[in-house]
């Protein structure tokens, strides 16, 4: 059986090929079709595990580069002392800790895969072209930096509001590359408007007489996808029954590849999502203002093709839950409930949770099917938050100081990578408007 992709919004067959070239401002395109993985692979190494889901969403893969891919973005992101775990706690809950990777969040494998999928490509394709990516997820940022060849340049976009504690330093550290350019602005901007600037025929022009190509990167695409897949695939697999996720979003590409996974054999039975209050995604479900981001609108598209066989336009935040019901649960929760949560993981379970992890425990319900909470990002990240939650108390202590308190109430080592950018300068961001955007891009670009 070989995946099928379909545009949501009327059920047309299309490629593989221009399924992956999709962005947040293409018509959106799901894959349907897929077949549960063998045994084999499921109980297999975590090479033919990801080799697997590489060749099942991109078939004109062969196993040979497949494997090639997998192994290399396996050994690159993860070692001995960077996996995935899961720890146990006195019920049926579990959580699953995605973040044991270089830029201590669950986006490594992604990035790492990406580009070795992009360089296939070009490889396959002859193509000489310097590529010039773009995004404007900060999560997505650092881990893009980290792993940038050097025969490429990373353009990125961050708004204060996006950046949580030790980001803005690991931010700071991705600008030690010379290739690697950043922008605060005044306020984010989304990748649909990402790609409308640089689709503008100035940009086009200015590429092609340089011999370059822009390529903004969203979490809608899926080649960003296959790490989210393989991370969900190798945590439920390990469950020795049907699992419900428990987890926060803010695009639904983890609910999605959540859903992905399941299709594959994951023993998934569904999703719970908590969203921070006040939040416009959590906004878009409690009024249905304002609209959901491209991302997310496509990423809920491609999910209910998926679970209806069903054209999918865009509908209502009331609409999406009643068709979604059968596997997808909606929660808004306020800010404030998670902190008891991270004091209790803590004196009861001795298990340090950050915000994100803290977020889905307080809508994880009292259960007898099993539950697990992912843990997207490690709980060292916010140092600050994390430190009130378990001392109940607020404190002013920020960044490496709130670390270094933190490692003390803990008893835990601090990860290498706060180590190193404890050493880091930190740079202050200039601040530039949405107008400004273009002028500014056009010059680093001309150099």
């Amino acid at each position: 059986m070989t995946i099928s992709y379909l545009t949501c919004q009327d059920l047309t067959p299309v490629t593989p090929a221009v399924a992956w070239a999709t962005t947040a401002n293409s018509p959106a395109i799901a894959a349907t079709n897929i077949a549960p993985l063998a045994p084999e692979i499921q109980q297999g190494t975590d090479v033919d595990l990801l080799s697997a889901v590489l060749t099942t969403f991109q078939p004109d893969l062969t196993s040979e580069q497949a494997k090639t891919i997998a192994a290399a973005s396996l050994a690159e992101v993860f070692s001995a002392k960077a996996h995935l775990s899961i720890t146990s706690t006195d019920t049926s809950l579990k959580i699953a800790e995605l973040y044991h990777q270089p830029t201590m969040t669950d986006r490594d494998l992604a990035a790492s895969l990406y580009f070795k999928l992009f360089a296939l490509q070009q490889q396959l394709n002859h193509d000489q072209t310097e590529p010039i990516f773009l995004a404007n997820d900060p999560a997505l940022l650092i881990s893009l930096a980290h792993f940038l060849p050097e025969t490429a340049r990373l353009v990125g976009f961050f708004a204060p509001e996006q950046v949580h504690g030790l980001q803005r330093q690991q931010l700071a550290a991705a600008l030690d590359k010379p290739l690697v350019k950043l922008y605060q602005l005044e306020e984010p901007i989304t990748a649909q408007e990402l790609e409308l600037t640089v689709n503008k025929p100035h940009f086009q022009e200015l590429a092609a007489t340089n011999q370059e190509q822009l390529i903004v990167l969203d979490n809608c695409q899926f080649s960003l996808l296959m790490g989210q897949i393989f991370n969900l695939l190798k945590v439920s697999l390990a469950a020795t029954s049907a699992t419900e996720i428990v987890t926060t979003t803010h695009d639904f590409s983890n609910v999605l590849a959540a859903y992905y996974s399941q299709q594959l054999g994951a023993p998934i039975s569904g999703v719970t999502v908590a969203l921070k209050q006040m939040t416009p995604v959590a906004r878009f479900f409690e009024n249905g203002e304002p609209m959901l981001t491209s991302v997310a609108a496509v990423n809920l598209q491609r999910l209910l093709v998926g679970l209806t066989g069903q054209a999918s336009p865009v509908l209502t935040a009331t609409e999406i839950q009643d068709q979604l019901v059968d596997f997808l649960t909606i929660k808004v929760v306020d800010q404030e409930a998670a902190l008891p949560e991270i004091r209790q993981a803590q004196s009861r379970q001795q298990i340090t949770v950050g915000p994100e992890a803290a977020l889905a425990l307080a809508v994880a319900a009292d259960s007898e099917q099993p539950q697990l909470v992912l843990a997207p990002a490690d709980p060292y990240l916010t140092p600050d938050v994390v430190l009130a939650g378990i001392t109940n108390h607020p404190t002013d202590k920020r960044d490496f100081e709130a670390a270094q308190i933190l490692r003390q109430v803990i008893a835990a080592p601090m990860p290498r990578m706060i180590t190193h950018l404890k050493s880091q300068q930190i740079q202050e961001f200039q601040a530039f408007s949405h107008a400004q955007i273009a002028d500014e891009l056009a010059a680093w670009l001309d150099q």
